[in-house]
């Protein structure tokens, strides 16, 4: 008996001995042996290194949003790498845009550093662009002339950014009470939106290009609002608003206009699940992908998963832009929609085509191996930067804020982790995170 405990004992002891050894001997394999073994993790599974580039790009779209930040607390609109000069001009709604983004990049990638740089840039826009109301101090009104930035489109994107905040108390809080009621007062019986840059104006053709952003900025701002002040209201706005907003699409289609409406609406359908909400934003999406690049040109197989430019209503295929990033924050919104709807066929066109475009996008940003060309200096100024176009090298802090912001949606919404159980132990630490 007692040797045969012993020799059960030996063999445990032997085979505990043999797991350490080769568990050591992982450890301490050579970089090249780990890369190889990394590199037949990859081959095995080609939509983990997919997801892992798209999340790669959105890190260092952020970190480059930051980067063209002022000390006083502004953002440097743009760079032309041609010239080796920031671009001329300042552009707030752009900045209050980026801003938001930013933010929402922030508690996705649960980066503190990235989530101070925003929360002291949305306090400062707060203090200097925006006022209590005199005459009705629980109104908070834009103060930048109407020539600098529409108060409903700039009041509306500021309340996107501060709703963005995990922990949104004190005068930032107040403040966005404040653009919600002054965003209410601009809702209309009739379901349309007042984006005129006075009260004291007429609706005139001028305003017309304006339907395209404002009303769909208004819109999403408050459903992202409602996770902070859940008020009735907001989706009672929705409902009146659907009839005005199906008609500007059918009088003027565009991917602007696609892209808002379908956050916006994406949105009020998972509050709601209201059915109508739902088939507008796939009236669009589907409107969206029929203007894609499903195959590209024999001498610019970059163009493959961009979007065709639209002249006046009519479909011009040319070379791709960045606005492809709009087509997929609109995609990300309608995979949404299907998947929560069960709709299996919808999510998957979605789906594979907001994989085409997000494909693209990475391909166009800056990156260190994008920016050889360029002094070591110079380079970094660009790295993690979306350009204008395949032909226009020229960027701007709001081509990067709807790419990155596409990405983190498609991470946060669409992509689903395939990590063994081991993997998902480090790589849960990394995984964008809902807001």
């Amino acid at each position: 008996m007692n040797q045969r405990w012993s020799r059960k004992t030996g063999l445990l002891v032997g085979s505990a001995l043999l797991l350490l050894l080769a568990t050591r001997a992982r450890e301490a394999s050579p970089p090249k042996e780990r890369r190889r073994v990394e590199l037949e993790r990859k081959i095995r599974d080609p939509h983990r290194v997919f997801r892992h580039s798209v999340f790669l790009a959105a890190q260092r779209g952020a970190r480059w949003i930051v980067s063209m930040r002022t000390p006083e607390g502004e953002f440097v609109y743009g760079w032309i790498p041609a010239l080796n000069r920031p671009l001329g001009g300042n552009d707030p709604l752009r900045s209050a845009g980026t801003l938001a983004a930013l933010t929402h990049a922030a508690v996705a990638l649960d980066d503190d550093e990235l989530l101070r740089v925003a929360q002291a840039s949305l306090a400062h826009l707060v203090t200097t662009t925006t006022k209590t109301d005199p005459k009705h101090p629980e109104v908070r009104l834009p103060t930048l002339r109407p020539a600098e930035a529409n108060p409903a489109g700039y009041a509306a994107l500021l309340l996107w950014g501060l709703s963005e905040l995990p922990d949104l108390d004190g005068e930032l809080l107040e403040a966005s009470r404040g653009l919600d009621v002054f965003l209410r007062g601009r809702l209309r019986e009739d379901g349309s939106i007042d984006i005129r840059p006075s009260l004291h104006e007429d609706d005139g053709s001028e305003y017309f290009a304006g339907r395209d952003f404002f009303p769909g900025e208004a819109l999403h701002a408050l459903m992202r609002s409602y996770r902070h002040a859940p008020e009735e209201w907001k989706l009672d706005a929705m409902g009146r608003a659907l009839p005005v907003m199906e008609q500007y699409w059918r009088e003027r289609p565009s991917k602007a206009l696609a892209a808002w409406q379908c956050r916006a609406y994406a949105e009020a359908y998972m509050l709601s699940n209201d059915e109508s909400f739902a088939t507008f934003v796939y009236t669009m999406a589907d409107w969206l992908i029929d203007r894609q690049f499903k195959q590209a040109p024999p001498d610019s197989p970059d163009w493959l998963g961009g979007f065709a430019q639209d002249v006046h209503g009519h479909v011009v295929w040319s070379a791709p832009d960045i606005t492809t990033a709009s087509c997929a924050e609109a995609l990300v919104a309608a995979c949404r929609v299907a998947r929560e709807q069960g709709d299996d066929q919808r999510l998957l066109r979605y789906q594979s085509s907001l994989e085409a475009a997000l494909t693209f996008l990475v391909g166009q940003q800056y990156t260190p191996s994008r920016c050889r060309h360029f002094q070591p200096g110079y380079a970094r100024k660009l790295n993690g930067a979306f350009p204008a176009s395949v032909v226009d090298g020229t960027v701007r802090i709001d081509f990067t804020q709807h790419a990155i912001d596409a990405m983190l949606g498609y991470l946060i919404h669409v992509a689903r982790p395939r990590w063994s159980t081991v993997e998902a132990t480090t790589a849960a630490e990394t995984w964008p995170r809902a807001n």
